[in-house]
């Protein structure tokens, strides 16, 4: 295991972190101000809460923020906050075995542009994408069923979404303020979206079926469907 703040201040430019490494305490590359990329071996299961906080920030960094994963990772869990505030990170392939995405854990990750959502994940939490003001296309897996309360908020990139079969709830201000999100495919599994979910989003309209929870909510907010 590699400990908390293992690494603080240390005037380094990458690291490639040896195969008998299983787990990352807190702030570990806190203040590494030169640091331009990490490799996270494949024997890593578990990044916990802020691991990267403090890492490849905007004035801070003068080089690109990367983070790689080796082949055949073992990662499950990304803990909350783990990459936030990772204002330089652009790009970010998260491993398949993924099943769990803490809370704003890419919270104001500005720079990061696409993601793919592994397939074992569940839940979008809460303000898990939030302010990923360059986010232009995120993939969402089958076997989603929630998203999360301001988890896309501030997405001012984001100009369409596919919502999975099996979406039950949009939680409020999911969608809050992507200012150009025109469409929205909803299927028929949504069951409750929340009053605010796409708060300040002026150009969205909801795609899906007449008589669901879509439809109605499209109409009760003036949205077009």
């Amino acid at each position: 295991s590699i400990g908390d703040r293992a690494f603080r201040g240390c005037d380094i430019t990458s690291l490639i972190l040896p195969s008998t490494v299983k787990s990352l305490g807190h702030k570990v590359f806190q203040a590494c101000d030169s640091l331009e990329s990490v490799e996270i071996p494949a024997s890593v299961t578990e990044i916990q809460t802020d691991t990267f906080d403090e890492y490849f920030d905007a004035d801070a960094n003068e080089g690109s923020g990367n983070v790689t994963f080796a082949e055949g990772s073992a990662l499950a869990s990304i803990g909350d906050n783990a990459f936030a505030g990772c204002q330089k990170l652009s790009s970010l392939q998260l491993p398949e075995g993924v099943t769990e995405i803490g809370r704003a854990a890419f919270n104001g990750c500005r720079a990061l542009r696409e993601v793919t959502v592994p397939t074992g994940v569940t839940e979008i939490e809460d303000f898990t994408f939030g302010v990923c003001a360059s986010l232009r296309e995120i993939h969402l897996p089958e076997g989603l069923t929630s998203i999360g309360a301001s988890a896309f908020t501030g997405c001012a990139a984001l100009t369409q979404i596919v919502l999975p079969d099996g979406v039950t709830a949009l939680g409020a201000r999911a969608f809050n303020n992507c200012q150009a999100l025109a469409k929205v495919l909803v299927p028929a599994s949504v069951e409750s979206i929340a009053e605010d979910a796409f708060q300040s989003s002026t150009s969205v309209t909801l795609y899906g079926y007449a008589d669901t929870a879509a439809e109605t909510f499209a109409q009760a907010n003036e949205i077009a469907f």
